[in-house]
């Protein structure tokens, strides 16, 4: 027990990065063993690890993955239907220059943030044990739950109805967001990790540090739908999340990573990055993969957002950032590459790399952003203690 208690130890350093929640507030300095980082200044040609993931589509496409070491073609971005002009809905290239700030009551050291759907549309953050709900119409504290401190909390469903936690680090607890009512158990029978849910908050993925494997739940009723496997590494430093758009699973350890196709169980060829992988997004179509990392790049070594293409497993683009980007995300229809970089948020035009726009309220750089499960909003935290919401009028 002292060793799994000392393996805890180890992996909650670690996992303060990914999706999966803590008590304690990030920093700008980098963690040794965390696979998900939020480094500020640009970080020196070290290998260490890092985590860190708009609407579902009705039939989320699957990517078709080519494992090759040698592509035959290099591939390009190709440009796409310009979308139509759009000032309300989902984020993208043609209304981001409409996007508001709201300020919501801050607080400092928060871990996670969340959205909640019902009864109205809300946001929340956790911290200290604590689950805070604020109404963005009044800027005013709605509903605030305390959870028991034998619970280590692991995620929050982007819809905010449930929290994934445990009390045993051998059982997963699903409990109600509001209630705190138990609404499920899943016991995968190793050595719990971490747990991250989908983009519905129906399904979660769990990771075990016994063995390197990503066991599929339903959140619902605790059911286990099946266990996925392949990925290898030399450090049992690693983690799985499901995409946002495509669900394919996603594996990642320090500067590598891999796609996997739940159905078929195909693993693509590796992503290998000269530093840690600090954040990753794949575009809506499944044909692209952005990664924020460091390299060697006109004779420095900078960080940046490494772009490739996943059929092949060719790099694309790099582009250059100033501060190591903490999350990234691309808006539901593709248009944009949405990431943090310092105080600020930057968008990218995802067919031809070019900076769109910047913005930013904060004075210290953002640890947290989240896009809406609807596309439509951005919620920010910054080591300034702000909390700010960007959303369309």
């Amino acid at each position: 027990m002292k060793n799994l208690k000392r393996v805890f130890v180890i992996f909650t350093v670690f996992s303060l990065a990914t999706t999966g929640c803590s008590i304690l507030l990030p920093t700008n300095q980098v963690p040794v063993e965390e696979p998900i980082t939020a480094a500020t200044d640009t970080p020196a040609p070290t290998e260490i690890p890092t985590e860190t993931l708009p609407p579902l589509p009705t039939s989320p496409p699957l990517a078709t993955y080519t494992p090759t070491d040698e592509p035959t073609a290099e591939p390009t971005i190709t440009a796409t239907q310009e979308p139509e002009s759009s000032v309300s809905g989902p984020l993208s290239i043609d209304n981001i220059d409409r996007l508001q700030m709201t300020l919501l009551a801050g607080q400092e050291n928060i871990r996670d943030i969340a959205w909640f759907t019902s009864p109205q549309p809300s946001v929340g953050y956790y911290f200290e044990g604590s689950l805070t709900i604020i109404s963005p119409a009044t800027n005013e504290e709605s509903l605030k739950v305390i959870l028991p401190e034998e619970y280590y909390v692991f995620d929050i469903s982007p819809t905010g109805n449930l929290i994934a936690c445990t009390d045993d680090y051998e059982r997963i607890l699903l409990l109600s967001a509001t209630t705190l009512e138990q609404v499920a158990e899943i016991n995968p029978e190793n050595f719990v990790s971490n747990a991250h849910f989908d983009l519905s908050g129906t399904k979660l993925l769990i990771t075990s540090m016994d063995v390197i494997t990503a066991i599929e739940a339903n959140a619902l009723t605790g059911e286990i739908i099946k266990s996925h496997a392949g990925f290898s590494t030399a450090a049992p430093v690693y983690d799985a999340v499901f995409d946002r758009y495509t669900e394919n699973i996603i594996w990642f350890a320090r500067g590598r990573m891999q796609l996997q196709n739940p159905i078929n169980g195909r693993l693509s060829s590796d992503f290998a990055h000269e530093d840690w992988i600090n954040a990753f997004a794949i575009s809506p179509d499944g044909e692209h993969l952005a990664v924020a990392t460091a390299k060697s790049f006109e004779d420095d070594f900078s960080a940046g957002i490494q772009l490739w293409h996943t059929s092949t497993s060719m790099a694309l683009d790099f582009l250059q950032t100033d501060n190591m980007p903490v999350e990234l995300f691309y808006t539901p229809d593709g248009s944009l590459l949405v990431g943090t970089d310092g105080p600020r948020l930057k968008f990218w035009n995802a067919t031809t790399g070019e900076l769109e726009l910047e913005i930013s309220n904060h004075v210290e750089a953002i640890y947290k952003a989240s896009l809406s499960p609807e596309g439509d909003a951005i919620l920010t935290v910054s080591n300034d203690g702000q909390v700010i919401l960007w959303s369309l009028p």
